[in-house]
């Protein structure tokens, strides 16, 4: 809230992005439009009702004929095969914006350039709610097949004062969790970095500060609340498919170390300090721990 630059309008749809390709999705694809702003949409919006005022509406669907008296941009928006036909030849927004919104929009494409994302302009791309103003976006993921939206919003800067508050900039998204829960049932799932396994019941605790440390240097894992022996341990590392296992036993607790054991590689393990452990995580990852660490694993 507050932004009206197109900076910000980017920063939105890149950090979405990000976001997508985090959690697993891949084949992402952004759909990119300019909706004008209050001041040079009425111009498009009369441009549109005289286009379907010469228009034969009986061939468009029910909803449609309905929204060319009450919302005519949601008629572009149609999905209705006979109703995108028709409105095949309708005015295009992009011709209609004035100068102001036509940098705004040229700045947020530069933008996605710059930052290497790619995009399609979709004229046809509207959203359906009249606070939405200027940069208009949908993601779609291609991950089960077909084009499947996943998120989509925009530049909110009429919302805030159709809820009865001040005149407010703004811009944000909305994201379809059932949908985007369905997608990555389809993502390949990758194990985490590590287990950690305790052995000596003392260090349970120590464990779990350990594995938060680690959490905070980037690195994902599991940790063992119970002590167990250390054939029950690793075959619980192994079947979480962590890269690493970390392991505390007596020696290691009484001594503050860590047996680290490559999960995927020949087996090897050694043993090093915690403290060293968080450093050498720090700096090089757990790709470069597991080099630096296991000096075996690097002549692979």
């Amino acid at each position: 809230l507050g932004a009206n630059e197109p900076q910000a309008d980017a920063e939105l749809i890149l950090m979405l992005c990000a976001f997508l390709a985090d959690v697993g999705l891949e084949r992402l694809s952004v759909e990119l439009n300019s909706l004008g702003c209050r001041d040079c949409r009425p111009a498009f919006r009369q441009a549109l009702t005289d286009f379907f005022a010469s228009l034969d509406q009986t061939g468009l669907c029910e909803d449609c004929r309905r929204r060319v008296a009450t919302n005519p941009l949601r008629v572009l928006d149609c999905k209705v095969p006979t109703c995108k036909e028709l409105t095949a030849n309708a005015p295009v927004l992009a011709e209609h914006v004035c100068e102001e919104c036509r940098e705004h929009f040229t700045t947020v494409k530069s933008l996605l350039d710059a930052a290497q994302v790619a995009y399609t302009l979709n004229p046809r791309l509207v959203r359906g709610l009249d606070y939405y103003q200027r940069t208009a976006f949908e993601i779609t993921s291609g991950e089960i097949g077909a084009q499947t939206a996943v998120a989509g919003g925009g530049r909110y800067d009429g919302l805030v004062q159709a809820l009865g508050g001040p005149d407010v900039p703004g811009v944000g998204f909305a994201c379809g969790m059932e949908r985007l829960v369905m997608l990555l049932t389809h993502c390949p799932v990758s194990g985490p970095d590590f287990y950690l396994a305790v052995l000596e019941p003392r260090a349970v605790d120590q464990a779990l500060l350990l594995a938060q440390g680690l959490r905070q240097r980037g690195l994902s894992g599991e940790v063992s609340y119970s002590a167990g022996s250390m054939k029950s341990q690793l075959r619980r590392a192994n079947k979480s498919g962590a890269k690493l296992a970390l392991i505390i036993g007596s020696e290691e607790f009484d001594k503050g170390e860590v047996l680290l054991k490559d999960m995927e590689g020949a087996g090897e393990q050694r043993a090093v300090s915690r403290e060293r452990l968080l450093s050498m995580i720090a700096v090089s990852g757990v790709e470069g721990l597991l080099v630096a660490a296991l000096p075996e694993r690097s002549e692979e």
